[in-house]
């Protein structure tokens, strides 16, 4: 499961920026403010089944991505 950032000029967005330096030295390399979908998205795959999923419990590393792209 990848981090997949929160919408531009939230927030919550505007704190994934700030902290990403630091996730990054604790998560070997992580970023919080990545566009992982999107760039799963337009990696040139045949099919992508991409879903989002929100923690509760895990405010500034929301929301996951996950799913199947296919070669």
């Amino acid at each position: 499961m990848c981090f997949h950032a929160y919408t531009d000029g939230t927030f919550l967005k505007f704190m994934q920026r700030v902290l990403d330096p630091l996730q990054q030295t604790l998560a070997d390399g992580c970023h919080l403010s990545r566009e992982t979908g999107n760039d799963i998205s337009r990696a040139g795959f045949s099919s992508v089944e991409l879903n989002t999923a929100f923690l509760s419990s895990a405010t500034f590393i929301n929301p996951h991505a996950y799913g199947i792209a296919y070669k």
